[in-house]
């Protein structure tokens, strides 16, 4: 029997409108439709894609967000394992993973497995959550020599506010009073929930009181400013 096919697929930022059409083409054709879960209460990257994922088999994946390794990489190996067992039936898969399977997303874990133990796969870009800020915040991430540094917010270790140019912080809602602080006085810009029904933009971090959920991403223009 012919194997199946692994494809990380990239569902964008979270609005439907905003999935490529390679995406759709992919999530169409493929008879399972895979996807991780890390006990919220609604999967995002599925529901992006809800409209084309009907009557399909859809696997919902445990991936639970810490960062012992060695549980992670059990984790994975054990849902890598998962995803072959269904290949092997020669079904394609999906994963869907929100922005882009390149950046930050649990799908390349995955991903690299089933690539390393022999099966085809294939990487499906999609619309990053930066990209989706900058647009709803209407100011360019870089120009002209401008580098661009995309930082977890939630990990400590080097150095990054110092980085010279544009800095993304991602997933920063957690994090947000102790990043505030580091930069204050930079210009610094957030938008959480880009693209989705519940966006909110603000071109002054100092105007995002209170609590702010895990899609808030800030923005720090580069010295000079972007806007």
């Amino acid at each position: 029997m012919e194997k199946g096919k692994f494809y990380a697929v990239g569902t964008g930022p979270g609005n439907p409108e905003l999935l490529t059409l390679k995406a759709v083409d992919i999530i169409e054709r493929c008879g399972v439709i895979a996807a991780a879960e890390s006990g919220g209460t609604e999967n995002v990257a599925l529901k992006t894609a809800e409209r084309y994922t009907a009557g399909k088999e859809i696997v919902i994946c445990d991936m639970p967000m810490i960062r012992d390794e060695a549980e992670l990489g059990k984790v994975h190996d054990f849902t890598a394992e998962r995803m072959a067992g269904i290949l092997d039936l020669g079904k394609d898969v999906a994963f869907l993973t929100l922005g882009d399977p390149a950046v930050y997303s649990s799908a390349m874990y995955v991903f690299t497995r089933v690539k390393e133990m022999g099966y085809e796969v294939e990487m499906v870009p999609g619309i990053t959550s930066f990209s989706a800020a900058a647009a709803a915040l209407k100011v360019p991430l870089v120009e002209r020599a401008e580098p661009l540094h995309v930082i977890p917010a939630s990990y400590k270790g080097a150095d990054f506010d110092a980085l010279c140019g544009t800095k993304v912080y991602m997933k920063s809602g957690r994090g947000l009073p102790e990043l505030r602080k580091r930069i204050a006085g930079k210009g610094a810009m957030m938008v959480e929930n880009a693209t989705m029904e519940n966006e909110r933009v603000y071109e002054n971090l100092d105007e995002a009181e209170g609590e702010h959920g895990y899609f808030s991403l800030v923005i720090v223009p580069s010295e000079g400013g972007n806007k």
